[in-house]
């Protein structure tokens, strides 16, 4: 999918997830920490399988703390590094597409999607990342969600939704620059969810145990309304 937005004589030309192979050694995006939520839930030593991982601070943290943890990222760079800097035996690193997982079914007690959704760019994506996340999970096993949410009260982002609607296809989506201004080099192609749109995401494949609002922080300092969401696997 191509989203080209014009500004300042220039012409912005995002595509999908390539974008997210540009990062190397530890740059992708990674501000968002795991809620306190996490660990009353999934009990330790259970199998977590992190998606969208990137470099791997997550996961490394959750290693740290006993779970058994699997991260996934399309950044085969990253992936790279990831492992280079986690020498827990309990913790493996893989190059792989949320939307076609190479794990069997019911292999992970719990999946996390840290601030991964934003990065999707269209619904029918997204859907089919949260089907394989119930696919590999056990039966009963755990989805947690850190999300960026619509925040039109915040006026960096208000902004952006008004500029960048006529050729995002739908409010909240966004073009996330290099230094966080327009006109600048795009970096990545983002999406703020509401409530709904998450209800609607999860509807059939997982029953929402905890939604959460809270604050996040972004890759440029803004702040942000945000959704911790943990839900079980339906059958």
């Amino acid at each position: 999918m191509l989203i080209n937005i014009k500004g300042n004589d220039e012409s912005i030309t995002m595509t999908g997830k390539e974008d997210w192979k540009q990062f190397t050694r530890g740059t992708s995006p990674s501000t968002v920490r795991i809620d306190p939520l996490f660990f009353k839930v999934v009990r330790t030593g259970s199998h977590v399988l992190d998606i969208g991982c990137g470099h791997g601070k997550t996961a490394r943290m959750l290693g740290t703390h006993g779970y058994v943890v699997t991260g996934i990222d399309i950044n085969d760079k990253e992936i790279a590094f990831a492992r280079e800097g986690d020498d827990n035996r309990k913790t493996h690193y893989l190059e792989a597409d949320a939307t076609a997982l190479p794990f069997d079914d019911e292999t992970f007690d719990a999946c996390i999607m840290q601030a991964f959704l934003t990065t999707l760019i269209d619904p029918a994506t997204r859907r089919k990342a949260l089907e394989e996340a119930h696919r590999v999970a056990v039966d009963g096993g755990m989805l947690y969600l850190g999300v960026f949410a619509y925040t039109p009260d915040n006026p960096v982002y208000k902004q952006r939704y008004d500029a960048h609607l006529p050729v995002a296809s739908e409010r909240g989506t966004f073009i996330v620059t290099r230094d966080g201004q327009e006109g600048s080099d795009p970096l990545y192609r983002a999406h703020h969810y509401t409530r709904t749109e998450i209800e609607t995401l999860l509807e059939g494949l997982f029953d929402i145990v905890h939604f959460k609002e809270t604050v996040f922080h972004s890759y440029h300092g803004n702040w942000c309304n945000a959704f911790v969401v943990i839900a079980r696997k339906l059958d």
